[in-house]
């Protein structure tokens, strides 16, 4: 699995959990809840690697992109097979299909978003020589 998640929900490499590293100083208190930032980090302590955390907090709840898209990866797996490519920018994921894309995540105020986009009008769509100003362009015989 692309994102593989202990039983406590800890990013795993190397088939153990990762350690989780907090970008800025939390609040010991008994009943307080972790803050996180931008500046979390997983480590894996056999490789080395460092990946961004993607867990989130807020006033009104919190999360973890990397739990969301591996459950979103489970359960369209039979139906879409795995994306092409997978981004990330903060807390929002862009799954890249062959013919479609799907972005959800929180945008790191107050809300949670998902967008799927698909190719309704293949017919109608620009051939990309045309996007890019290519239909210009001719080409030149080498041997004159």
């Amino acid at each position: 699995m692309m994102y593989d998640l202990d039983e406590c929900g800890n990013l795993k490499c190397c088939g153990k959990a990762m350690t989780y590293h907090f970008g800025r100083e939390q609040d010991d208190s008994e009943h307080s809840q972790p803050s996180y930032s931008y500046e979390d980090k997983w480590t894996c302590g056999i490789c080395n690697s460092v990946t961004p955390s993607r867990r989130y907090s807020d006033w009104f709840g919190s999360g973890d992109l990397h739990e969301e898209v591996a459950d979103y990866l489970k359960q369209s797996a039979e139906r879409d097979g795995m994306p092409l490519r997978i981004f990330f920018d903060g807390y929002m994921a862009c799954l890249v299909y062959s013919e479609d894309v799907v972005v959800f995540g929180y945008d790191g105020n107050e809300y949670a978003h998902a967008f799927h986009f698909t190719n309704e009008e293949p017919n109608r769509q620009p051939f990309i020589s045309q996007v890019l100003g290519l239909d210009k362009l001719t080409l030149v015989d080498e041997e004159e």
